[in-house]
């Protein structure tokens, strides 16, 4: 850790001149879920109190982890991009928003220094709107939180499960649990044009999913505040919220598929002790292996996040004009979904039986 700060510390004087002479075309900051997390990574840090710990986080500056080559935009010259940190852990995140915006802030000036358009926010890491345009505006940087490409992994995954089974999307009901949540939105307008059988949208906030349907206008939609209509569908969605989730054993049945897409997924033990047939899909990630990054993201080096593919097509395209953030257009879904079937992406292959 102390030689990671050091290093960096040299970065940011130097980044100019010296140690970044060719530009970074994207970044992407991510963080801890967990103070496990960190401590398995800088074992020295097991023997700090966890109170001091968690202040100790919350005063490191992003800091540089990795490069990242093997992107080439979509004319052939290749692209550099950089994995950053910022150490807040998941709890910390959701808690604390004034603490992440001001990070996110800090790693924007660096980003800037390093010649980089496009800054993706990995985890839950989230700025409001009107941090969106201030950084817009003042630096020049799109931002991107992999909302684009989620939904287009998501229908991946289920098309191999119904595959999988002989089925369709019109054989099926779905339900999508935080559907009026910040990428549950953007999964829901996708998701309703898929021709499923019908589609049940579920939150906490009733005038919220009123306005969502009738944003949509599909006549198979229905709408419920109450978690446990989720026992009428075939599969069950759960899309990316801060708010955490108490899934009781009457909600569910034997024959229920899960795709669970947050970070960290749900715990679904108690459940699956009850019910062992009912399968449980979870940590997505794209088979990218031409893509070379030198950290340990926990998964196959082969492998990438959602979030961080979606970086890596943003930076095929030598430069994005808009941000993939807030106000996303089933367009822009469109334009991701169409850069990730003519990439040399895919999902990465689990077991169905």
């Amino acid at each position: 850790m102390f030689s990671t700060i050091l290093k960096n510390i040299f970065i940011r004087i130097f980044s100019r001149k010296i140690v970044f002479s060719k530009k970074f075309d994207f970044v992407w900051m991510i963080h801890p879920l967990n103070l496990e997390d960190v401590t398995r990574r800088y074992f020295f840090l097991r023997f700090l109190p966890e109170s001091f710990l968690n202040f100790l986080l919350s005063k490191l500056p992003p800091l540089f982890l990795s490069s990242v080559d093997g992107v080439q935009n979509l004319q052939g010259k290749k692209m550099r991009g950089c994995i950053m940190g910022c150490f807040l852990t998941s709890e910390q995140v959701r808690k604390r928003p004034e603490l992440v915006n001001q990070k996110v802030l800090s790693a924007v000036k660096l980003v800037n220094k390093l010649g980089s358009e496009i800054l993706c926010l990995g985890g839950m890491l989230y700025v409001n709107e009107l941090t969106e345009k201030e950084i817009k505006s003042k630096f020049n940087i799109n931002l991107s939180n992999g909302s684009a490409l989620l939904p287009v992994i998501i229908f991946e995954r289920i098309k191999k499960v119904l595959d999988f089974n002989g089925k369709k999307p019109n054989d099926i009901s779905l339900s999508i649990v935080n559907a009026t949540s910040f990428k549950g939105k953007i999964i829901s307008r996708f998701l309703s044009t898929k021709e499923f059988k019908n589609i049940i949208l579920l939150g906490r906030n009733l005038e919220h999913l009123k306005e969502l349907k009738e944003e949509i206008n599909i006549d198979n939609i229905k709408i419920s505040n109450e978690l446990k209509d989720i026992n009428d569908s075939d599969l069950v969605l759960v899309a990316p919220s801060n708010h955490r989730l108490e899934f009781k054993l009457d909600y569910l049945h034997e024959g229920i598929t899960i795709c669970d897409v947050n970070t960290p997924a749900h715990d679904y033990n108690h459940i699956l002790k009850k019910y062992p047939k009912i399968k449980i899909f979870k940590d997505e990630t794209v088979n990218t292996k031409d893509v070379i990054y030198d950290y340990n993201l926990g998964i196959p080096s082969c492998n990438s996040y959602i979030c961080l593919t979606e970086t890596y097509l943003l930076a095929q395209r030598d430069g994005i004009k808009k941000s993939f953030f807030h106000n996303m257009s089933p367009n822009m879904v469109e334009e991701i979904e169409n850069l990730f079937h003519n990439s040399n992406f895919f999902l990465v292959d689990k077991k169905y039986d």
